[in-house]
């Protein structure tokens, strides 16, 4: 309290006496007050120094990736999860690699591996793309040869199965029936097999020819049919011939017999014996219904007989065609288009139903379900958040205004995001040097600027229009989440070089550039003078003559 009225009272004399000798003046002093002052040159020195233009702005350090978890969106039966959260298997800190565990949601875990593609979908059998290889790759990584053909293959699955069975959680299919379904599919092929077989056989028995038994049998009845037809045909004229000369000679006989019979009627006519010429009378008759008779019957036996031969040689024509036919029948190629056709039609059934079962199987078995696995472009990975706690739901953290993430994933790597400026955007370009620095522990790093975009946003830091931009540097664990200051050397002399005030140089008439020197003695002169590099409000000169300029010189500003 003393030094404090002490020093309150010395301010308080000081002032007092300011004031008196502010109001009391001589005539002198009251003189020279009235008169302008002394005209004097403003200078500023000249400087041998390294010029660097820079520009100075923030940089927040985070890591270089970043990936959010959710929970599994299915529980083991394939039913929509309630999404409470059922176990935490890492704290933040921790390294995960390929094929860790990270939380568990409902009961259904989240496996982590290394994959530039974010997982997006469910994975099923059949299923191509990157993710599937990422997949692929992740198992392999962890001990299963999945193989590497970004096809959700029969070694995916069967690398999946054993994934979910080594951690202790039963696997998801694609259906609950799908077992049914094969069992019925592949019945469906072996059916298509047999009905294929017998239409097989079928068409082999009609296509085998015959042996040569039965085409010599073949070939011996149309022998036989000719030989029968040669002799029908051979003997027809035969049997016209004798059956004319018989009914002739029936004829011949009858009239024989009426005309002894006749003049044995005529004999008795002198007789009168009528019983005689009764008899005899009765004789003629008989010979004359005989002789009458022959006549009749003699075409008609005639006609019989050629109709007989004609029978003959037709039966034995037809009896020949028959055999010919069979013969040529035995010797050609059976028609076997039917039967053929319905091969083709079994063929193509069974290839159906194989086809049919192999997509079923090809699209059957062990699934991954969307978010029970995440792709993390580099691992190991740190985990840098965790908002999951256990009997809490999954979306917890987005219902009270946050992310959603149950936890966050980094890579051990980092990277400075910084905000160039909008005047500075034009010095600051892909690869220019910068400077970190963490004020509170005095250390630097150097990097340099690995990208900027194109678009102006605000700055986080001043809201002001900037463009972003990403510095890489080896940049330590501890830094991560820091603000530090980033310095950008947009340009620099490699040595040391005259600079002076941007407001010491001017041109001449003639276009010259040049500067004022004022030299010891006061007098001033006009020295010629090249620029160069510019920065800060100085800029580098050089000058024809030696000496004309050096450092520690003095030039004129104003």
């Amino acid at each position: 309290m003393l030094a404090a009225g002490v020093l309150i009272a010395l301010v308080g004399a000081s002032t007092v006496a300011w004031l008196v000798g502010s109001r009391v003046r001589s005539a002198d002093q009251a003189a020279a007050s009235a008169q302008p002052p002394t005209p004097s040159l403003i200078t500023a020195a000249v400087e041998l120094r390294v010029l660097s233009a820079t520009v100075i702005t923030r940089a927040d350090v985070l890591p270089a990736t970043s990936v959010e978890v959710t929970g599994p969106t299915l529980d083991s039966d394939g039913v929509p999860s309630s999404g409470i959260v059922t176990a935490v298997l890492v704290g933040k800190g921790d390294e995960v690699a390929d094929g860790d565990r990270v939380v568990e949601v409902a009961g259904r875990p989240v496996f982590v591996f290394a994959g530039e593609t974010p997982a997006y979908r469910t994975l099923r059998p059949g299923m191509t793309g990157d993710d599937v290889a990422q997949l692929q790759a992740g198992l392999s990584a962890i001990g299963c040869d999945a193989g590497a053909t970004a096809v959700y293959d029969d070694a995916t699955k069967t690398c999946v199965e054993q994934m979910y069975t080594n951690a202790g959680y039963p696997t998801v299919r694609n259906s609950d029936n799908e077992l049914t379904e094969i069992a019925t599919s592949e019945a469906a092929v072996a059916e298509a097999e047999d009905t294929l077989e017998l239409a097989q056989n079928a068409l082999e028995t009609a296509s085998t020819p015959p042996s040569s038994s039965v085409l010599v049998a073949a070939q011996a009845a149309v022998n036989n049919a000719q030989r029968a037809y040669d002799t029908a045909v051979r003997n027809g004229p035969h049997l016209i011939d004798v059956a004319t000369r018989d009914a002739a000679n029936a004829v011949a006989s009858a009239r024989d017999a009426l005309a002894a019979a006749t003049d044995a009627l005529t004999a008795l006519a002198t007789s009168a014996d009528a019983g005689d010429v009764a008899h005899a009378k009765a004789a003629v008759s008989d010979a004359q219904r005989t002789y009458d008779a022959a006549v009749k019957d003699q075409p008609i036996l005639i006609d019989v007989a050629t109709r007989s031969s004609s029978d003959d040689v037709a039966s034995a024509t037809d009896a020949l065609y028959v055999a010919t036919a069979a013969l040529a029948d035995a010797q050609a190629p059976a028609d076997t288009s039917e039967l053929q056709l319905t091969v083709q039609q079994q063929q193509s059934a069974l290839q159906q139903a194989r086809l049919n079962f192999a997509n079923l199987t090809s699209e059957s078995g062990a699934i991954v379900p969307f978010a029970e696995i995440v792709f993390v472009p580099v691992l190991p990975a740190r985990v840098d958040f965790v908002a999951a706690r256990v009997g809490q739901p999954a979306n917890a953290s987005a219902s009270s205004g946050g992310s959603g993430a149950l936890l966050v994933l980094a890579s051990p790597t980092l990277r400075a995001d910084v905000s160039i400026p909008q005047g500075a955007q034009a010095f600051v370009r892909e690869g220019t040097p910068v400077e970190l620095l963490y004020e509170a522990t005095g250390e630097t790093i150097a990097g340099v600027v690995s990208s900027i975009g194109a678009e102006l946003a605000p700055s986080a830091l001043s809201g002001l229009p900037s463009y972003p931009a990403v510095v890489d540097a080896d940049l330590p664990a501890q830094w991560s989440g820091l603000n530090v200051r980033a310095t950008f050397t947009t340009a620099s002399t490699s040595d040391p070089v005259l600079v002076v005030p941007s407001a010491a140089v001017t041109s001449a008439a003639n276009g010259n550039l040049r500067v004022q020197v004022q030299r010891e003695n006061g007098t001033v002169d006009t020295v010629d003078v090249t620029t160069g590099l510019s920065a800060d409000g100085f800029v580098e000169v050089s000058v024809a003559a030696v000496g004309a300029l050096v450092d520690g010189d003095r030039v004129v500003i104003g």
